[in-house]
Formats: C-alpha cells, structure tokens, sequence
C-alpha cells in the first residue's frame, strides 16, 4: 500500500468518517479436492469462510476419492456444498479445476502439500503452481504444519490467534481481511507482524538508533491500529528489524505458534531466483500458512 493511501485510512478513522466495508461479495467458494489427509486444514479454512459469509461450497475431485467424508464438516453446520466427482486422467486435473473456475465462484481455496525439502519442488508436478496463475479472483493456498500430513483422529485448532505477515503493501487490506474472516470466538486476536529489512553492513545497534527505523516502526504501529478500528477487531502489531526477512519470520512464528499464519506469495521474481520469500518461510516455518495469491 503506498503511503499516502495508508495516510488517508488514518485520516478517516480519526476523523470519524465511514470506512468503505473491506467485505467482497462472496457467494461461491471453490475447493479442489485430492481427497488426502494433508487437506484438513484447507478444509477447514473454507468451512470458517463459508459460514462467515454464508457462501456455497463446491468439492471438486477428479479420481477414486470419497467427496462424501469432505462434505461432512459443511453439513454439519448446514452449509450448501456441491460435490463434483470426474475420473479423468489424472494429467488432465490442472485444466479440470480452471475451468470450473470459470463459474462464477468469487474464491478459490486450495489445500496443499507441504513440501519439506525445496529441491522437491523441481522434481515433483505441483497441481497448484499449474492452476494459482489462472484463476481471475483471489486463491489461499492452505499448507498444513511442518510435519505436512494430520493423522484421521487429529482435530484441527480452532483460529483463535492468527498471525498476519505484513509487507507494507497493496495487498495488506486482503490478508487482515481473510485473516479475520477466520476468527472464531470473541476475544480472538490478530497479530500484524512487519520486519524492516535492513542493508547487510549495517549493524543493527546503530539501525535501532536510527529515525528512519524510528520512523517506520512508529508508522506501522499506527497503521495497525488504524486496522483495528476499521475490522472492529484486536490487531496486535510486531515490529522487527532483521538482515535475514525469512529467518526472522520463521523463528518468532516458531516462537508465538498461531494456530494459523497468513502471508502473499509474489508473482514476479528474477531469472535467477530459485525461491520467492514465501517459499523460503515455509521451508523452515513449523506452524500451518495461508498464502494468499492475488488475482491474474
């Protein structure tokens, strides 16, 4: 988000002006299915956002799974689910889940596999990464924690307490929003966190001195308590300065354990890049994520 507009939200709410609503109008949710344990919490997550909203729920699955046991947690709280079964070549999935995409859905929410070792992301197909990049409104992908896979009995947390990664930019509104959308009982809370990266050489008892960290830690606190009034929610912000973004956020992740943390995922990186941030927080990231992806 850039500055001026973070300035603006501030002026509002001090002002006491109507904030427009962050809520989208969410009717249809689509949820691809492979029908394996590593999903539950994907599962999950949409059965939270559905409710919130009262918005229908289609199982897509294309193979022998069993969409019956899926549909059981959104039946349960009576919500509208729709279980589309295929049994196509299994090579013909990606083009399957894009084009029932196409249907007027308003969010795709995808579970997937948490891959523990970055080089399997060269040599094993990713459903995903074949499908996140077509979609026209917003995707969250849903990683399980570190372990990757929960065992049938595991029952997932309740979101009480979910951590937010906030870059300071354009998609910020988002990830508050789904974040909240997932809080479950009065008293919940959102923790905002935002590392300022700071330049190899210089150390970091002089960057603590600084008015430019002074500054910029001052800003985001107020930006995040500008937030708060405007979700009607208490959002608690985190402001830290570090060389190493990923290693941070992953290490005082560890440390708070959210039942669930929500971060964006990039679409642009250099030739030369082999993983994005959000690739290199989840490779060392012990808690279950949501990574948001903004639409094409």
């Amino acid at each position: 988000m850039e500055k001026e507009e973070q300035n603006d939200i501030r002026k509002l709410i001090e002002e006491g002006h109507e904030i427009p609503d962050l809520a989208v109008d969410l009717d249809r949710i689509l949820v691809p299915l492979a029908c394996q344990n590593f999903e539950k919490f994907g599962v999950e997550v949409a059965k939270q956002i559905a409710r919130e909203y009262g918005a229908s729920v289609t199982l897509l699955h294309n193979g022998s799974g069993n969409l019956d046991k899926w549909a059981i947690p959104f039946e349960e709280f009576k919500l509208d689910v729709t279980k589309i079964h295929t049994r196509e070549d299994h090579s013909k999935t990606p083009d399957l889940i894009v084009e029932e995409a196409k249907n007027n859905y308003q969010l795709m929410i995808m579970p997937s596999r948490r891959r523990l070792k970055w080089i399997d992301k060269f040599f094993i197909n990713s459903i995903s990464d074949k499908v996140i990049d077509r979609v026209p409104y917003d995707v969250l992908q849903v990683f399980p924690g570190r372990g990757g896979m929960a065992r049938d009995e595991e029952k997932i947390p309740e979101f009480n307490n979910i951590g937010i990664l906030l870059p300071r930019a354009q998609r910020d509104p988002r990830l508050l929003f789904w974040g909240n959308s997932l809080l479950q009982k009065k008293g919940s809370k959102l923790t905002a966190y935002h590392i300022a990266d700071l330049p190899r050489l210089t150390p970091m008892k002089v960057a603590l001195d600084t008015k430019v960290v002074t500054e910029e830690h001052n800003d985001f606190t107020s930006l995040v308590n500008a937030y708060s009034q405007l979700l009607s929610t208490e959002i608690e912000p985190r402001f830290l300065v570090s060389h190493k973004i990923a290693l941070t956020a992953s290490n005082v992740l560890n440390k708070d354990q959210p039942d669930i943390a929500v971060m964006g995922q990039t679409k642009e990186k250099h030739w030369w890049q082999i993983r994005t941030l959000s690739d290199k927080i989840l490779d060392t990231a012990e808690v279950p994520f949501i990574v948001h992806h903004l639409p094409v």
